[in-house]
């Protein structure tokens, strides 16, 4: 991925006192944008070349959309607060960004929606973010969900650089903070830092933070992680940092306006 715009794939390091400076992906996960639209299907622009399915907490899961998603990750159902569904998201045009807008759908068993909401992304050539979407806080009743590209479009990217992760550090309790380096041109306008936990190549946590970057030069963010996971969660809260444990983190650009 030989761009200068932070595109390197991002490295997966294992959190501790000594970590390996790595390249950050850049994108937008969960900015608002576009309203649900009554039958999303993917705009004009969109191949729908990326119409995988899956399975989340035993939901099925289907995908229509220019980027490539991986595997799903959510967060316990809660009735009393939202539900979060995360993944790991590439865009595979090599030139060109991605602005795309989805609506995220919950189906129940007559095929009736109990729930849309939308969320977007902005992902600069070859890179990969983080997406974010809102679910229902009650899936009780819920036996699908769909994420559908609504807009999809391609442009010039709308800055050059990349982000550095020099250190990493953290407690069992969750709470992250690293160390970065910035050699953006640009001060990016509302980014948000993820740091999302794998174990044997799963997520089991993520958190993210809105820190100032700067263009050129060094900050920190921190953030406490939350657990989500494919099905069962795989750590206990009090217990956010296993041994097997590793990091990675992904920088998301709000979409341009």
């Amino acid at each position: 991925m030989g761009l200068a715009i932070a595109c390197g794939v991002l490295l997966v390091t294992t959190i501790g006192l000594g970590v390996t400076a790595v390249s950050l992906a850049v994108g937008n996960p969960a900015s608002t944008g576009g309203t649900a639209t009554p039958t999303p299907t993917a705009s004009d622009g969109s191949s729908g070349t990326n119409g995988r399915a899956g399975i989340v907490h035993d939901i099925p899961i289907s995908v229509h959309s220019d980027l490539e998603f991986g595997p799903f990750a959510m967060t316990e159902p809660d009735e009393d607060a939202y539900t979060l569904l995360y993944a790991v998201i590439t865009n595979p045009d090599s030139t060109r960004a991605a602005e795309i807008y989805f609506d995220i759908t919950a189906y129940d068993a007559e095929g009736r929606i109990i729930d849309r909401t939308p969320t977007s992304a902005y992902l600069l050539p070859d890179q990969q973010s983080v997406f974010e979407g809102i679910l229902p806080p009650d899936l009780s009743d819920v036996v699908e969900f769909r994420v559908e590209q609504t807009i999809g479009e391609f442009e010039p990217p709308i800055m050059t650089g990349e982000i550095t992760l020099d250190a990493l550090k953290g407690s069992k309790e969750g709470l992250v903070e690293g160390t970065f380096t910035s050699s953006l041109d640009a001060v990016p306008e509302y980014p948000s830092l993820y740091i999302v936990g794998h174990i044997d190549g799963e997520i089991f946590a993520v958190c993210d933070a809105m820190p100032d970057i700067p263009a050129g030069g060094s900050f920190t963010s921190r953030c406490g992680l939350v657990p989500a996971a494919n099905g069962e969660q795989l750590v206990a809260p009090d217990d956010m940092l296993p041994d097997d444990a590793e990091f990675a983190a992904f920088l998301a650009l709000d979409i341009p306006y």
